[in-house]
């Protein structure tokens, strides 16, 4: 019988909560084989499992700076503990110091440092982990994944400068990546530079395959926002149409593509389809269900507007002030005034600041507001 057959037979017992039966396993396979590396790992659980938390960490600190064991046996064993303490969810923090040890012993590893920074995002302190995956990038540039634990951190932290800066280095190293395109058009136009992004966006769609309609979609759908923002609707409609045509149930373009054309009251009908497939494809998504609230006020239907910006609304998870804006917009029309009143003064003390609210409520009456949402 070998040593990894009884490793086994202890681990279930282990799981079964039989301490006993699994010790007497591990001691078995530690006398067919001294050297196997699992052995390690399961005794460190069985302690972990009984309650000594110092002898499992010894057993594992021990295995780390053994001279006989190589830096991926080491690797493994660590690898496998704290995948241990992961599903049980304890004592995860308790890792540190052992990946400490072990990059001590092996400053030059960076699948390891790639490894501490992962267990350190777990435990949600992204500054240390920030600055393991950094040094993966200096010293191993083409290690694409510790690029993108660095643009995931920044884009998490809207730290847009940073993602300029990583999406821009990326566009070299990894020439065929078209995320990195997508994100940098992103950081443009986070700092309003709209043909900086612009131009990202068309030098992205050159690199991407012919067969990959869905990012192609998502690219005409960003490249439609800034046709918008830049007032040019003819091409921003004509971008929709392009996204649409590679992804027809692109919701983000669908939901935009609707909401502006009723801002600027054309094809209406076309809007309403458009707005209906959003909620066809996420009923529960309060932006879409306010698109489609507005699509029928825009349209005179005050009914079916107020029904489904009381559903948007019930369904609303961000406090939406701009939500609550459009009730009391929709109630006005609906005959409801001094409902109305009362949600735009709500919307104001949920933090929407703009001329035309303040009018509203110093008015008493309803004012169209024509900027885009």
């Amino acid at each position: 019988m070998n040593a990894r057959y009884r490793l086994l037979m202890g681990d279930l017992h282990l799981e079964n909560e039989e301490t006993e039966k699994a010790l007497a396993c591990y001691q078995q396979a530690h006398e067919i084989d001294p050297d196997d590396p699992r052995y390690i790992v399961s005794m460190a659980n069985y302690y972990d499992q009984t309650g000594d938390k110092e002898a499992a960490e010894q057993e594992i600190r021990d295995a780390l700076v053994n001279e006989k064991l190589d830096v991926e046996t080491k690797v493994g064993i660590l690898s496998r503990y704290v995948q241990r303490l992961q599903q049980t969810q304890q004592g995860i923090e308790n890792a540190n110091s052992l990946f400490q040890t072990l990059l001590d012993q092996h400053p030059e590893d960076t699948e390891l440092k790639l490894m501490y920074g992962s267990l350190l995002m777990a435990q949600q302190k992204e500054e240390e982990a920030k600055f393991q995956f950094q040094l993966v990038t200096e010293m191993e540039p083409s290690n694409e994944g510790a690029w993108q634990q660095l643009l995931n951190i920044s884009l998490k932290g809207e730290d847009i400068p940073e993602v300029i800066r990583i999406c821009t280095r990326c566009k070299e190293l990894f020439p065929e990546a078209p995320e990195y395109y997508f994100y940098l058009g992103i950081g443009y136009y986070m700092q309003e530079k709209y043909q900086e992004s612009l131009d990202t966006y068309y030098a992205g769609l050159k690199i991407i395959p012919e067969g990959n309609g869905v990012v192609k979609s998502n690219f005409y759908g960003q490249i439609g926002d800034l046709y918008y923002q830049m007032e040019k609707m003819d091409e921003a409609y004509k971008a929709y149409d392009e996204a649409l045509k590679y992804n027809e149930n692109n919701a983000p373009v669908l939901n935009n593509y609707s909401y502006f054309l009723t801002l600027d009251k054309k094809d209406l009908k076309k809007a309403e389809r458009m707005a209906a497939q959003c909620i066809k494809l996420e009923p529960d998504n309060a932006t879409y269900l306010d698109t489609y609230a507005w699509v029928f006020f825009v349209q005179g239907n005050y009914t079916l507007a107020k029904i489904y910006i009381e559903n948007a609304l019930s369904k609303d998870k961000t406090n939406s002030a701009e939500l609550v804006d459009h009730y009391g917009d929709i109630l006005y029309m609906s005959g409801e005034k001094d409902k109305a009143l009362e949600q735009w003064k709500k919307a104001k003390e949920m933090g929407k600041d703009t001329d035309v609210l303040k009018q509203k409520i110093a008015k008493g009456i309803y004012i169209e507001d024509t900027e885009s949402k």
